[in-house]
């Protein structure tokens, strides 16, 4: 499950955080908003280390609030690039979901240790799924 840690409350961080601990999920680090880190990094060669600094204070965050790191990190739109995917390495996710976006021009399965999980969205007929729609039990 990817979470932006400011978008649960403390009681849901505190089950998703039990569920962790028992296995039961995954916990990966959302950026609030999702946005498409290639395309703020491009725009200034200053700001690819702008994106490493929001990814390490989401990261501390989401510790923080959930008592362990995330495993995985699902980014807007699962927009990655090359270039994202080298200053991504030191924040030592087990794994990253990527997904097709105009700018990809690259496919990838792997990079060093962390697995790149090709996902797709996900169309639903009913009404989206909001986080007053979890059971807590």
């Amino acid at each position: 499950m990817a979470v932006a840690s400011d978008n649960i409350t403390p009681e849901i961080a505190k089950k998703l955080a039990q569920w962790s601990s028992k296995r039961r999920l995954e916990l990966a680090l959302r950026l609030k908003g999702d946005p498409i880190l290639p395309l703020i990094a491009a725009n200034d060669a200053r700001r690819s280390q702008n994106v490493q600094n929001r990814l390490v204070l989401a990261q501390d965050s989401f510790k923080n609030l959930l008592g362990a790191r995330p495993v995985g990190f699902a980014p807007g739109g699962g927009a990655v690039n090359h270039s994202l995917l080298q200053s991504l390495k030191t924040l030592a996710f087990d794994w990253i979901a990527v997904g097709e976006y105009a700018a990809s021009s690259a496919t990838w399965s792997s990079s060093d240790k962390t697995v790149l999980v090709p996902l797709k969205a996900v169309s639903t007929s009913g009404p989206d799924i909001a986080p007053e729609n979890i059971a807590l039990s």
